[in-house]
């Protein structure tokens, strides 16, 4: 689990959240129904008023600062082991960065290319990320996080455990049979985390390289990779920014490279959070970019020397996905195959019992 697992913005002039962040969990009813609990207590707590806003959820704690000037709240979600004031001045940083842009100066315009995104979220979602990544790096490695979880109270040590407790319940076969019903019903092995992987020259305008994981050529996804390549021939060229967006089909990442001069794009599950997509990405463009002069090459010489790679790459990352998200779902279905197996030991056993008394109850009676 992350130290800060979530950033988003709730902006009181479109009454709605953006710039959605989820770094460690998945997008589920659990968070929507979260999301509900934290617009209603903003109103409660009448954040307009006080400036500030808490509170707590099973995600963990929930810290928000109010910008006065464009009436939106930056919210800040983190493990409960994090100081406030940590989360105050990670918010602050945060804040800091996002009012110099000419994107968060801006009224949220949730449409570009009918992508049904604001620009903020476009090209900042990536650089948010960094932030929070790069402060999070600082407190694991830093005395001072260390001395401030050490510094708990005895109190409060108790009393967290006392609620852990309170949370913690006997799961019978019944209860595990219902968990695993909902899990399933969230995701399930004939769809995958990470969707795909392509790469766009926008010189020659070709898509190459594609790799298309658990869905079909269909005219769906033809729809898709035009949307994506007006979306791409709409944008400048940057070094370092990844553009993030979304449609119904997939989550893309699009980021420039400007060794190669090729767009790199991943497409993922909807529901996947964010941290694992930038750091498949990442993946594949270090590995394509030590391919030599690949613009030199032509299209099939590229796909010929990366395309068997790449696509193990992702393989690769889905698996450690699944692993770390869906554990439960194994491990549930392990389960249940155990107790299945036990039960039908257990009532061949009896039948055999039962069998030998007849028998025997037979012979007894013959003369």
């Amino acid at each position: 689990m992350q130290l800060f697992r979530a950033f988003l913005i709730y902006d009181f002039g479109i009454s709605s959240f953006y710039l959605s962040v989820r770094r460690d969990f998945e997008l589920d009813n659990i968070w929507k129904a979260n999301l509900k609990e934290i617009t209603q207590q903003i109103q409660i707590q009448n954040v307009i008023e006080e400036k500030e806003f808490q509170m707590k959820s099973n995600y963990g704690c929930i810290r928000g600062k109010f910008d006065i000037l464009k009436n939106r709240v930056l919210i800040l979600i983190s493990t409960n082991q994090v100081h406030e004031i940590f989360q105050a001045e990670l918010l602050l940083q945060l804040y800091s960065y996002l009012f110099e842009l000419t994107q968060y100066q801006k009224v949220p315009v949730i449409s570009i290319q009918q992508l049904n995104i604001s620009d903020l979220e476009l090209y900042q979602k990536s650089e948010v990320e960094k932030i929070i990544k790069k402060y999070e790096e600082k407190l694991t490695t830093s005395n001072i996080f260390v001395t401030s979880l050490s510094q708990r109270s005895s109190s409060e040590i108790n009393e967290q455990k006392q609620q852990n407790l309170k949370t913690c319940t006997f799961q019978t076969e019944e209860s595990i049979e219902k968990s695993s019903c909902y899990i399933q019903k969230s995701w399930n092995y004939n769809q995958k985390a990470f969707k795909g992987f392509l790469m766009y020259d926008k010189k020659k305008q070709f898509f190459l390289m594609l790799i298309r994981k658990g869905f079909n050529n269909d005219s769906v996804w033809v729809e898709e990779r035009g949307r994506i390549e007006k979306l791409i021939g709409g944008l400048n060229k940057q070094k370092t920014s990844i553009m993030s967006t979304s449609t119904q089909f997939a989550q893309y990442l699009i980021e420039y490279d400007s060794q190669t001069n090729f767009y790199f794009i991943l497409l993922s599950n909807n529901i996947i959070p964010d941290s694992p997509q930038y750091e498949l990405l990442q993946r594949i463009k270090r590995f394509i970019s030590n391919q030599s002069n690949l613009q030199k090459h032509c299209k099939f010489e590229i796909e010929n020397s990366c395309l068997c790679a790449v696509s193990d790459i992702i393989d690769a990352q889905e698996r450690i996905y699944i692993k770390k998200f869906h554990t439960q779902i194994i491990e549930t279905n392990l389960f249940k195959k155990s107790t299945s197996t036990q039960q039908s030991t257990n009532v061949q056993s009896m039948n055999s019992i039962t069998n030998n008394q007849e028998n025997k109850q037979k012979l007894e009676l013959l003369p």
